[in-house]
């Protein structure tokens, strides 16, 4: 079954996301993210790829919906992370990762949590 999850940075005001479909929980995703994802050239350049279908540790093993698929290549910009996370809430995204490049470090959003922004690690919990 998907687990459906919205991968972002946000860079100044703006953030860019993409919508990830397959193993979007932090055992699964959020820990490919912060073992393999883990600075923000890495994060744009996987976010430059569009929608996924699945993320794995290297772009090549990833399955994206444009280049793996021939789908029209998307990826989505919101000028606040509330704006972003209001879309992946409409989304179905059960979690919102976002890459803070400020910390450098991954956070996330549990749909249905009331904290907003929490580490990876700490959703594993």
């Amino acid at each position: 079954m998907a687990t459906r999850a919205s991968v972002a940075i946000q860079t100044g005001d703006v953030v860019r996301a993409i919508y990830s479909h397959w193993d979007g929980y932090p055992e699964g995703l959020g820990t490919t993210l912060v073992t393999c994802w883990n600075n923000s050239d890495s994060v744009l350049r996987l976010i430059e790829m569009g929608d996924a279908s699945f993320i794995a540790d290297t772009l090549e093993e990833s399955v994206f919906y444009h280049r793996d698929r021939g789908e029209e290549l998307r990826f989505h910009e919101f000028l606040s992370v509330d704006e972003w996370l209001e879309w992946a809430r409409a989304s179905w995204a059960e979690y919102a990762y976002l890459w803070r490049e400020d910390l450098n470090e991954w956070e996330t959003f549990k749909q249905g949590d009331d904290t907003r922004l929490k580490s990876v690690w700490a959703v594993m919990k």
